[in-house]
Formats: structure tokens, sequence, C-alpha cells
């Protein structure tokens, strides 16, 4: 549950972060507009916020990744090999992560595995409920003797 929690604290921060940087971006295509850039400049600007948005989604595919392996370690669920190239990418700063694919698979098999525990744990529960029962009845019974 923390691990999960983390999770959503660093995209709601990655989010905060890209909505200023989108917004810088776009004040600064507007400035350039007004004072009637070149277009070889505001296509330059826009190559930038483009790679600025690329950025943000490799952050937020890293996440993810670090989420999903550290889930399928603590479960322990097979991860995907590293050289598959389907299921890892690596990024310009040398970090590799899971691709959409690879994302998709981890997480498919983490929610069965999940999904596997709690019916091993749900298929005792109708037999502990009934002996609570049988035992709370048995009592009632002894108790109304006296």
């Amino acid at each position: 549950m923390f691990d999960y929690l983390q999770l959503r604290w660093k995209l709601w921060n990655l989010a905060r972060s890209w909505d200023g940087i989108e917004g810088a971006n776009n004040a600064r295509m507007e400035e350039a507009k007004k004072r009637k850039a070149a277009r070889d400049e505001r296509y330059e600007m826009d190559q930038y916020a483009a790679q600025d948005y690329f950025e943000y989604q490799n952050d937020v595919r890293a996440a993810h990744s670090r989420f999903l392996v550290s889930k399928a370690s603590q479960l322990i669920v097979p991860i995907p090999p590293r050289e598959d190239k389907t299921m890892w990418d690596g990024d310009q700063m040398g970090r590799t992560s899971l691709t959409e694919l690879g994302i998709n698979t981890v997480r498919s098999a983490v929610r069965a595995e999940q999904k596997a525990r709690l019916e091993m744990f749900l298929m005792w529960v109708p037999g502990a409920v009934g002996i609570l029962g049988t035992l709370i009845g048995l009592a009632a019974i002894l108790m109304g003797k006296k």
C-alpha cells in the first residue's frame, strides 16, 4: 500500500512539474508569435517543447516500471528479461523502463497473483464463519440451561 502511495505522489509531482513546463513553453510560444519571430525559431521552440514532453513521458514510464518491478519482486512474479526489447526500452538518460507492452504484461501478472492469493484467503472464510457460528450457538445453549 505504501509503495502505491509513493507512486501516486511521484506521478502527482511529475504532473505538477509538467504543468509548469508546459505553461512556460506556451508562454514563450505566445511571446514569439506576438513579436513575429521567424518560423525557424518557433519550430525550434516547438521541438524543445516536444522533447520536454517525451522526457516527462519517460519519467512517468520509469516510475510505473519501478513500482511494477518492485511489486512483482514482492509477489515472486516473473519479470521479463532485460534483453527483450519488446518489453524494455532505454531512454536518453540511460534508464531502462518497461514499454507499454511490458507494463501491461507485468501488471496483468501482478493482478493475477494478487487475485490468486485473495482467493486462497477467501476460500477459508465460509468455514471459519461456520465454526464461529457453531461455537456461538453452542455457548448460547449452554448458557441458557442454567
